[in-house]
């Protein structure tokens, strides 16, 4: 299965869609991925880091998660959710035994669904098909760049 790469988001999900070259970016979605860090000679992961996200523009709503391993502090653990429609915002973090539930003015007009389809629309000024190129970690395959 080929990884196809999207400047703003790595997708995997369902629902409505539309191609922008190969590349499908969903109404709703589920997307879990690990980072990893190229040094220009070996690809690996950076620090176990792990994300996981929920993103759900009908109920204009996004939860996060997020893990990595620290070298001086051990594991770590951030859970983000997000409801725009309300607005507030729930952020834990699990080592720290950080817990807050805070109201989000600055982004209580951010309407997720408004955001999707402007992603989808190449004249909505954020999405930009750049082509087909090959990573230098795997010069044999080819992704969309955008």
């Amino acid at each position: 299965m080929k990884l196809r790469v999207f400047a703003l988001l790595f997708l995997i999900g369902s629902a409505m869609s539309l191609t922008l070259s190969d590349v499908n970016f969903y109404d709703n979605y589920l997307m879990t991925a690990t980072v990893y860090s190229w040094n220009g000679i070996l690809l690996s992961s950076l620090r176990s880091t792990t994300l996981t996200q929920r993103y759900d523009s009908d109920g204009n709503r996004l939860y996060n998660q997020i893990s990595y391993t620290h070298a001086d502090h051990g594991a770590y653990y951030m859970e983000q959710y997000t409801d725009f429609a309300n607005p507030y915002m729930f952020q834990q973090i699990a080592a720290s035994n950080y817990c807050k539930t805070t109201g989000i003015k600055t982004y209580s007009t951010l309407n997720l669904a408004t955001l999707t389809a402007t992603i989808r629309d190449e004249f909505g000024g954020i999405t930009t098909d750049l082509g087909v190129t090959s990573p230098l970690f795997n010069i044999l395959d080819t992704f969309n760049t955008f």
